[in-house]
């Protein structure tokens, strides 16, 4: 993990696991999919798009967000605590 990616890890770390999950994943990730999964539908395929279909959709990229986001704060936490536990034993190398 780089210098400026630690440092933005701990800023948004900050925060917490649950702000985490539901704007970066769920809002962020999830919404974000489902717009494109939508577009690709409507726009590409030509396919009828009804109101189940939507509903359908918007629940699987929320989930879908919910699970990248809890696997992304996992991956980050366990980079940042590698990061910092080798920052420690370099500034005291009697550890």
């Amino acid at each position: 993990m780089s210098e400026k990616r630690s440092r933005r890890w701990e800023k948004f770390r900050k925060r917490g696991e649950v702000f985490c999950v539901l704007v970066a994943g769920v809002l962020g990730f999830g919404s974000i999919t489902f717009a494109m999964s939508l577009c690709v539908d409507l726009f590409l395929l030509h396919q009828h798009v009804d109101r189940f279909r939507v509903i359908s959709k918007v629940v699987q990229w929320m989930l879908v967000g919910f699970v990248w986001s809890i696997a992304m704060w996992h991956l980050n936490e366990s980079y940042f605590r590698k990061r910092s536990k080798a920052i420690l034993n370099i500034e005291d190398p009697n550890r």
